[in-house]
């Protein structure tokens, strides 16, 4: 049989093992893993790994970034499918808003894509779940946090989520602070003239998301619905999320490169860029985090990848005035590689797990993405390990103006990306056209089949 490509030379990586195999595409899809594969189209590995393209699970295309902008960065990372926060305004509609901003992003995006849909005013939108389900947006957002700007669910709220979304099949995503804990210190460290990213921090400490964790989880006892807690922190997190799954709840587990690489006192000199919800914690967190990744505690990573204009994070010396979030997408596979693979933290096939394979499964996409298994898109990337890089001021790419780990230093850099067959970035040069990228319609998956 002659395929459309061959990627010959490479070392595939799954989340079972590397074998060093040919790889064939037909029609966009992966057709056959094997030895002496022709082709139409042969493209030389070099040796390189060869990944399935990553899928972030955790993209904010909001603030400085664009659909369009926030693909760029993302392919620069070796991510070919972006699952972005999709942020209605509280008396939208959250089927209509959706499905029009399906269009908007489908215009401009090079990456595949799908939305996690945020909900507030639950007694309004807990109605709409089934709705978003059936056109395919099978997963909801919902914050326990910021009741200043509005967003912030009730623990009542919280409950008639998930009952809907168990009932639709739906994943409610949860940021887990408590919100009212998190406005009340604030405040008080205000009061008391508190304007450094230390007092920042201190202002937002780890009870207050240990707290929003378990109530979560102690819900989860009496409705059996899929729920992923996003960017987890520390180590209580990680015990009460251990206990949950030893219990069998549906709970998914999630943290993001920065809490896997900065400390709190790393962040300290970098003020506002390093400011984030929740903060950055301690040394002991942070090896906590490496182990619970590669024990299968924290089932995935995601960038949390928010962009900001200067004048969003730097215009105040008070960085209580400054933008929630940080870039990271364009680094998150070459930093992880080098911190974690390289150092002996976790294995390369376990990064790519965490980073596509379970972000895919838990996520409505398995059999799609995530994965160089024969019927899954052809969505690939070379990945040089031996290949140098150091970290400026431009490497998140997008429109960010910054990155948190300018100067640093590794090994392991994306070579070329492709998105279903078709090369998108060949040696960090964009190659793919604005509107290449298309639209993921999600299929909801019940509680009891939630994949192990």
């Amino acid at each position: 049989m002659s395929y459309d490509l061959v990627v010959h030379g490479g070392r595939l990586v799954g989340r079972d093992g590397v074998v060093e195999a040919d790889l064939g595409v037909v029609d966009g899809r992966v057709a056959a893993v094997g030895h002496g594969l022709e082709g139409t189209r042969r493209l030389a590995a070099g040796g390189a790994y060869v990944l399935p393209g990553l899928v972030d699970p955790h993209v904010h295309p909001i603030h400085a970034e664009t659909y369009a902008s926030a693909s760029d960065a993302a392919l620069h990372g070796g991510v070919t499918t972006t699952l972005h926060h999709l942020y209605p305004p509280s008396d939208a509609d959250p089927v209509e808003f959706a499905e029009a901003h399906v269009l908007v992003a489908a215009a401009e995006t090079r990456t595949d894509f799908a939305f996690h849909v945020r909900l507030n005013d639950l007694q309004r939108t807990a109605r709409r779940i089934a709705a978003l389900a059936d056109h395919g947006h099978v997963s909801v957002k919902l914050f326990m946090a910021y009741g200043a700007r509005g967003i912030m669910v009730a623990d009542d709220e919280l409950l008639a989520a998930l009952r809907a979304a168990s009932d639709a099949g739906v994943t409610v995503l949860v940021h887990a602070e408590n919100g009212h804990m998190c406005h009340h210190l604030e405040r008080e460290a205000r009061s008391r003239g508190a304007r450094s990213l230390r007092e920042y921090y201190a202002s937002r400490p780890r009870w207050i998301e240990v707290d929003a964790v378990e109530r979560v989880l102690r819900m989860l006892r009496s409705v059996p619905c899929p729920t992923y807690l996003v960017h987890l922190t520390c180590v209580e997190s990680l015990e009460a999320v251990a206990a949950a799954k030893l219990a069998g709840l549906p709970v998914i587990a999630e943290t993001c490169p920065h809490y896997l690489l900065l400390t709190a006192d790393e962040a300290a000199p970098l003020g506002a860029r390093a400011k984030m919800a929740p903060p950055l914690r301690g040394e002991r967190d942070r090896d906590a985090l490496w182990h619970a990744l590669r024990a299968g505690i924290l089932d995935t990573v995601g960038s949390d990848h928010s962009a900001f204009a200067r004048s969003d994070k730097e215009a105040s010396a008070d960085v209580f005035e400054a933008g929630f979030g940080v870039p990271g997408i364009a680094t998150m596979l070459p930093l992880l590689f080098d911190r974690g693979v390289r150092t002996g933290r976790i294995g390369i096939e376990r990064l790519v797990d965490c980073l596509a394979t379970t972000p895919a499964r838990r996520l409505g996409l398995a059999g799609r993405k995530g994965s160089l298994a024969v019927g899954c898109d052809a969505d690939f990337v070379l990945f040089d390990p031996a290949a140098t890089f150091t970290l400026d001021a431009t490497s998140e790419h997008g429109n960010g103006y910054y990155s948190l780990y300018e100067g640093w230093t590794g090994r392991g850099c994306v070579r070329a990306v492709y998105l279903r067959g078709r090369p998108a970035l060949e040696d960090g040069r964009l190659v793919s056209s604005p509107g290449s990228g298309q639209f993921l319609r999600r299929a909801a998956a019940r509680a009891a089949s939630l994949p192990a």
